[in-house]
């Protein structure tokens, strides 16, 4: 920047743009308060690499999108072979040699490998040195937060565009770079900060992802986009930027952009749906289901086993993405609770972040918990929303309702009781959504998503290091007194 500001040919006027990483670098030199930086428009890119970002969430390491990444990123020899004729980015080779039998690696074994911190050795034959310094910090230390937007946002006197989508990896940490600059930013980066958000994964816009068409609306022109951005701040051109409003959202089910001033919106109105059953939620054909009624005292908990060895599979290839693709199939399994409302009277439209509380106990000292919102169709679809995880050691302090997990948070992890019922809150996401009229809402809860995020072994050792197994035997209360709950974002028609 200090370059390109002073060239003879240089207006003085430095911009950027870039996605994922190359976004990640923008929210950096946007701390370095250079003279010459007058905008940045990142796409799809963390607020924080360690919270709901690459490496981390919930406490729990995201192996199917770490793995890949460190054994294509560390040597050339890792690359698919196509890539030295046509070039190709690192997402690129990612998604080539992340698919089932595909690239030079048993990806099955190399996930089910025990310790996770010596796949690269296993894969490769030798280590990669930054793959296991994020094993190996499993909290959030200072090798975390010395590259974290946390406590910066002051630092960045300059107008943001952010782009991203509500399928994307780093979708909570948008939200939280966005909650970041309204709560501590400049005037000025508050007045000119700008967050378009569509239903679209780590990648540019297409109409359909996973199982849904989102329709031609959809899709924008990135480029139009972000050169109107440029224009306006760095060659002054009148284009009607200024004038949008700070939030453009898509909201999925009905299919339409609409524009916000606020985030959360103002009018948004908290929403609780009791888990509720007789005891018996296991799989689909269980007795969970949701209500708006708290329940009564001396209701029955659910109970289900959960085997590292037998995890919940995550579903579509996506290495990072959760997309919005039927989940039926994992719903026939007893270690997954399947809680469903009623078909809905009417619309119901919900935008903003999402969390769940847990009230629930372990025969383990240590365990995860998993929490899943979907959509279901009149015709059975069962449509992933959004999702979440925590990993039970970093319950405490819970979070408030924002993008940025509670002060202290993954710091200081602290084991359990076996058989002590705690309170669990998990992030289970941010959205924007349609509940259609007759559609039912459905929340699934179990301990694993795996490969997407590797298994708690309930051992209570160190993370990724420690290779024993233990089964664990899950507990989840909704009485009276554990009323266990997920708390929604409801905007009134």
């Amino acid at each position: 920047m200090e370059w390109a500001g002073t060239q003879a040919w240089s207006s003085g006027k430095v911009g950027m743009i870039g996605g994922s990483y190359l976004g990640l670098v923008q929210w950096w030199a946007a701390q370095g308060g250079s003279p010459y930086l007058k905008t940045i428009v990142p796409f799809s890119a963390h607020a924080d690499i360690y919270f709901y970002g690459m490496n981390y969430r919930g406490g729990a390491f995201k192996l199917r999108g770490n793995l890949p990444w460190a054994l294509g990123t560390s040597g050339r020899t890792m690359q698919p072979a196509t890539c030295a004729m046509t070039g190709c980015t690192v997402l690129d080779i990612i998604q080539a040699t992340t698919g089932a039998g595909s690239g030079p690696y048993d990806w099955d074994a190399l996930y089910r490998h025990l310790p996770i911190l010596t796949a690269d050795s296993v894969a490769t034959g030798r280590p990669v040195d930054f793959y296991r310094n994020w094993i190996r910090n499993s909290t959030y230390n200072d090798y975390w937060k010395q590259i974290s937007n946390f406590g910066r946002y002051h630092k960045m006197d300059i107008p943001i565009l952010q782009i991203g989508g509500w399928f994307d990896v780093h979708v909570v940490s948008m939200i939280g770079n966005l909650e970041g600059i309204q709560r501590e930013g400049t005037p000025r980066a508050r007045r000119h900060h700008k967050l378009v958000m569509g239903p679209w994964t780590h990648g540019p816009p297409v109409r359909q992802i996973g199982d849904l068409d989102f329709g031609l609306e959809s899709v924008i022109d990135f480029r139009e986009l972000q050169l109107r951005w440029m224009d306006y701040w760095l060659k002054g051109i009148e284009n009607g930027m200024a004038e949008e409003p700070p939030l453009k959202l898509f909201t999925m089910g009905v299919n339409r952009w609409t524009g916000a001033a606020e985030w959360p919106l103002p009018e948004t109105r908290w929403t609780r749906l009791y888990l509720r059953g007789g005891g018996r939620a296991n799989s689909l054909v269980g007795d969970g289901r949701l209500s708006f009624e708290a329940p009564p005292r001396g209701e029955k908990p659910d109970r289900y086993t959960y085997n590292p060895e037998d995890p919940v599979p995550t579903l579509g290839d996506s290495p990072w993405d959760d997309r919005p693709i039927d989940y039926r199939p994992i719903e026939r399994r007893d270690d997954v609770l399947v809680y469903t409302s009623e078909p809905l009277a009417e619309d119901l439209k919900v935008t903003g972040p999402i969390q769940a509380r847990l009230y629930a106990s372990s025969s383990a000292v240590d365990t995860d918990w998993t929490v899943r919102l979907l959509d279901v169709y009149p015709d059975g679809r069962s449509i992933n929303v959004c999702d979440g995880i925590l990993r039970a050691r970093f319950r405490e302090p819970a979070p408030v309702r924002t993008g940025v997990p509670a002060a202290g948070q993954f710091e200081h992890p602290r084991l359990m009781e076996p058989g002590t019922v705690y309170e669990f809150t998990i992030e289970v996401g941010v959205t924007s959504v349609v509940f259609r009229e007759g559609h039912r809402i459905r929340v699934q809860v179990s301990s694993s998503n795996f490969p997407r995020f590797d298994r708690n072994l309930n051992n209570g050792g160190a993370l990724g290091i420690d290779p024993r197994i233990v089964i664990a035997n899950q507990t989840v209360y909704h009485d009276r007194r554990y009323a266990s709950f997920i708390e929604l974002p409801v905007i009134p028609r």
